[in-house]
């Protein structure tokens, strides 16, 4: 459970990324939303990783 939630993270947050990051190129007035979504979406995955952490240390 807990590897493949980690490779879930290791997916997604970089295509985010990427998207934002184009988004944010072609549309310059979208950068502080966008902004917003970046750092919710960091802060999530950092959440998820933190859980899948634990989760894998309690079931050792």
């Amino acid at each position: 459970m807990s590897v493949s939630l980690a490779l879930v993270v290791v997916l997604v947050v970089p295509l985010a990324c990427g998207g934002v990051a184009y988004l944010t190129y072609r549309h310059p007035t979208l950068e502080a939303p966008l902004t917003i979504a970046l750092t919710t979406l960091t802060a999530l995955a950092a959440v998820m990783a933190a859980a899948a952490a634990v989760i894998a240390l309690l079931r050792r």
